[in-house]
């Protein structure tokens, strides 16, 4: 069965991109936008880990680390990089990440979380993203806006633009290397603005894609 995962965030764009992101990867992901809302998830069906920014409103999702009578594992995540916060985050056995946040490092703090809870030795979930190869931002193309690759994976890859992606909540999108000679589908699935750019993550479609497979090997 899959593991249940909680994402609380008040920015809809991100709460999003991290439930399809986790639940591509194989587990069971909904996402809410209040600290009220996820006690009443919580207590009414306890995930197996929680994923909580730490601006809610006037709230702070510290206060879900804080109150974790059930000992949900927690992540928490933040724009703001704190050292109190962090402590403070620490003290309550909380991970503590920054945004933005690589999909591939999100995905393997989540399944080194929950693999150290997992009763069951054979439990692996699906992975998508399980090669990645920094790029030293090769050129692309989303569509017709140029942006800039900075890691990839079989799974999928990290984009850098210089204005927001009009594309973060489209079905589908294309990817061209044009060097490369190299076209991919996928789906934007996050995104988060970064001093005078944009980072976003974009999940490649699951049909046979050798030639991208080929393009991910080749980039070291």
């Amino acid at each position: 069965m899959p593991r249940k995962i909680l994402v609380v965030d008040d920015d809809r764009s991100t709460r999003v991109g991290l439930v399809a992101l986790l639940d591509a990867a194989g587990y069971l992901a909904t996402g809410v936008d209040s600290l009220k809302a996820a006690r009443q998830a919580i207590a009414e069906s306890p995930p197996d880990l929680l994923i909580t920014d730490i601006r809610l409103g006037e709230f702070n999702g510290l206060h879900l680390a804080a109150a974790n009578r059930t000992e949900v594992p927690v992540i928490v995540i933040t724009g703001y990089p704190d050292p109190v916060l962090e402590e403070v985050a620490r003290t309550f056995n909380a991970d503590f990440l920054l945004k933005p946040i690589r999909p591939s490092e999100l995905l393997a703090h989540v399944e080194r979380i929950l693999a150290a809870r997992q009763d069951n030795p054979e439990f692996q979930p699906a992975r998508r993203w399980p090669r990645k190869r920094v790029t030293n931002q090769i050129a692309a193309q989303v569509d017709t806006q140029p942006v800039r690759v900075v890691d990839v994976s079989y799974g999928g890859l990290s984009l850098e633009a210089s204005s927001p992606p009009d594309q973060v909540d489209a079905p589908e999108v294309e990817i061209t290397f044009p060097t490369a000679a190299v076209s991919v589908r996928g789906q934007m699935v996050w995104a988060q603005s970064e001093d005078a750019s944009w980072r976003c993550g974009v999940m490649v479609a699951e049909e046979p894609q050798s030639e991208w497979h080929q393009l991910v090997d080749a980039l070291s």
